[in-house]
């Protein structure tokens, strides 16, 4: 016998009030008579609410009536007992948040209600169950059931149980969960950050083993006599410049050696250094000099990352004595954050920079003649 032939759920939200009509159809209702004290159970059901909120419930039927109904009323069980209707949910509802009403429908969904009732809170059975339980055990007489003996008043042998339940929220646990759920994000986030971060640690202490120990090296670069062992498509894929020179000079040569003669070994280990791992050494960032060869070596790879990174060390140490020179390095090497920065050093220190000998090497640099006293007006 199939006692549980269907159970539906619609949830219906409507502003902090949810929710919810179930329908429980029990086939062969007729062959249950001999459950006399005896219940049965529908699946359990979860209703949705606002938020992430969430309950879970179970509907228990007897259809004879349970103990309590048959001990109150003196009945054997017999036709003219009742039905006993139990609804249990999960205990963190408090029981002036929840209604619960009961009716019983044709097996079609017609909906022609009888004895439509509201559950009432039993506060007894939560103690005992440890679970929210809206119930009563004289919810339905059997005998508005039944024309005769055999038969049902409803279509065929199936009873079909309709409950709307419905379920509110204060402010207060509205705000709460909201905190709740909003820490748990916090923390998650937090979690995630630190795990991304992790990663990339981990990748660039990896990359950086690839540099320093060069296996599977298939490039030389010749620097003034010192040679540097890398890999063609680390190169290739972290800078432009790199990618079209090696496919030039591996289709024209098999040696797999390339000489680059304008950048000293010291700046030319930094680079390397920086594509294999994105970091700048501070060793490199020490001297003004240093700094500016390495700007030069990021303009002509087109390393824009490292690029930025000279620009910001040049930006820190700007002053009178050095905002010309500043000013035509950011032209030359089109680092716009740098001219920019130190145009304005010029324009606010003019008094100071105009009698130089270095503002004289503006006049090499007739754009920038041009720039300064348009600045200066603005």
């Amino acid at each position: 016998m199939n006692k549980y032939f269907w159970l539906r759920t619609e949830s219906n939200p409507c502003n902090s009030v949810m929710g919810a009509r179930v329908f429980w159809t029990i086939e062969n209702f007729m062959d249950l008579k001999d459950l006399i004290g005896e219940s049965i159970l529908s699946p359990s059901f979860r209703v949705k609410h606002s938020g992430s909120k969430e309950t879970k419930w179970q509907i228990q039927l007897y259809p004879r009536g349970d103990i309590a109904s048959i001990a109150a009323h003196k009945l054997p069980g017999g036709d003219h007992g009742h039905v006993s209707v139990f609804l249990r949910g999960t205990s963190d509802i408090k029981k002036d948040h929840a209604r619960v009403h009961v009716s019983i429908v044709d097996c079609h969904l017609h909906l022609n209600r009888i004895h439509e009732k509201e559950l009432p809170y039993l506060p007894e059975k939560v103690a005992e169950e440890e679970n929210m339980c809206y119930g009563d055990s004289t919810a339905f007489q059997r005998r508005d059931l039944f024309l005769c003996e055999d038969d049902l008043k409803l279509p065929g042998e199936s009873l079909t149980l309709e409950l709307k339940i419905d379920v509110s929220w204060d402010a207060e646990d509205e705000e709460f969960e909201d905190d709740c759920q909003s820490d748990k994000a916090e923390a998650i986030k937090k979690e995630n950050h630190d795990s991304i971060t992790k990663s990339k640690e981990e990748a660039i202490k990896d990359f950086g083993k690839m540099f320093e120990n060069k296996e599977f090296c298939d490039l030389e670069i010749d620097c003034g006599g010192k040679v540097f062992s890398c890999h063609q498509n680390i190169l290739s894929a972290r800078s432009p410049v790199f990618s079209t020179m090696l496919k030039i000079e591996m289709k024209e040569s098999d040696s797999g050696k390339v000489s680059i003669e304008d950048i000293n070994q010291e700046t030319m280990f930094e680079m390397l250094y920086f594509i294999y791992t994105g970091l700048v050494n501070d060793s490199a960032l020490t001297e003004t000099s240093d700094v500016v060869e390495l700007l030069y070596a990021a303009d002509k790879y087109q390393l824009d990352t490292l690029k930025d990174i000279c620009q910001d060390k040049l930006r820190s140490l700007l002053d009178a004595g050095n905002a010309i020179e500043f000013l035509i390095l950011g032209e030359k090497y089109q680092a716009t954050k740098l001219k920019d920065s130190a145009m304005m050093e010029i324009v606010h220190l003019m008094p100071k920079i105009a009698d130089t000998e270095d503002y004289q090497k503006v006049v090499d640099h007739p754009n920038l003649a041009l720039e300064i006293p348009k600045a200066m007006f603005k």
